[in-house]
């Protein structure tokens, strides 16, 4: 069943005939409370195995140690280190099943924003878009660390990677909710969802080369410059393995076209597009990557 999100998702939501989705109307706006209000299952704490570490100070919330323990043992034990907030979320949205196993997806944050780029599952309709997306912001707004404000989510049409849709959830609408303050419909209705393509952009960048582009518009300033910085490095690096990297090279000029325009979700759209390219080329030259 698709997106079988730890049995957040019933039976009644999401009905599967002969392969093909049959969504009750209005059910998701009936039960997304089912969705965004179910408490996860708490996890148990589990103290690392120290003989030294085998209680608290209540007064400090340290560990101490047991009478007649090696105080030079305390002394050696570094305290572990933090989780980079975006990793931490990365694995959290992997153990949550909101996506289907083993699907693919990338997480990119520009200031208070949150873009989680994914393919759109082949049987699924624009509700289960929403609630996947919806489901996103609700693990993101647990992650207080990224203050974050905005979750947008891209679909990307597996067929046809410059195609997408795109959801965006105001963080605030979630809280709300969770208050109960907004109701299921209004949650639902409220979550709009917007249908794009990159085709036009691509073939009116293809009328020019990217060698004389990228000489006559040097990299603009903005969001991703840093990522931006190492996709150019990439695709250098591919050009002298001798790889393909004209649909690369049309996908940068699209990050920067956006950004040239102002229009960030255009930019965060392309590039997510950009390094699926990417990792593509890279598998076909047999260079292994880290996802």
């Amino acid at each position: 069943m698709y997106n079988n999100c730890l049995g957040l998702r019933t039976v009644s939501q999401i009905i599967m005939s002969a392969g093909k989705p049959f969504t009750q109307r209005g059910l998701a706006g009936a039960l997304v409370s089912a969705l965004l209000l179910a408490s996860p299952i708490a996890a148990s704490e589990t103290l690392a195995g120290s003989k030294p570490f085998t209680s608290r100070d209540i007064s400090t919330n340290e560990s101490r140690l047991d009478p007649g323990d090696d105080a030079h043992a305390a002394a050696n034990m570094a305290p572990p280190a933090a989780k980079d907030p975006i990793e931490q979320l990365r694995e959290t949205l992997q153990k949550s099943r909101i996506f289907t196993l083993n699907s693919k997806f990338k997480i990119l944050k520009t200031d208070s924003t949150i873009a989680v780029s994914t393919y759109r599952h082949p049987y699924g309709n624009e509700n289960d878009m929403k609630i996947d997306a919806l489901l996103v912001a609700r693990e993101v707004l647990k992650t207080n660390a990224l203050g974050i404000s905005t979750v947008r989510v891209y679909f990307f049409d597996e067929t046809d990677q410059s195609q997408y849709t795109m959801a965006s959830v105001d963080l605030e609408m979630v809280k709300q909710f969770n208050a109960r303050l907004l109701g299921n419909a209004e949650v639902v209705d409220a979550l709009k969802l917007k249908h794009e393509g990159l085709g036009g952009g691509l073939k009116q960048l293809e009328k020019k080369s990217y060698d004389e582009i990228a000489t006559d518009a040097p990299m603009a300033e903005g969001i991703l410059r840093k990522e931006r910085q190492e996709l150019v490095k990439q695709i250098e690096q591919l050009t002298s393995a001798g790889a393909n990297v004209n649909s690369l090279r049309t996908a940068y000029l699209l990050i920067e076209d956006a950004i040239r325009q102002n229009d960030d979700l255009g930019a965060q759209a392309a590039y997510a597009f950009a390094t699926e390219l990417l990792e593509n080329a890279k598998v076909k030259k047999g260079i292994s990557s880290a996802r």
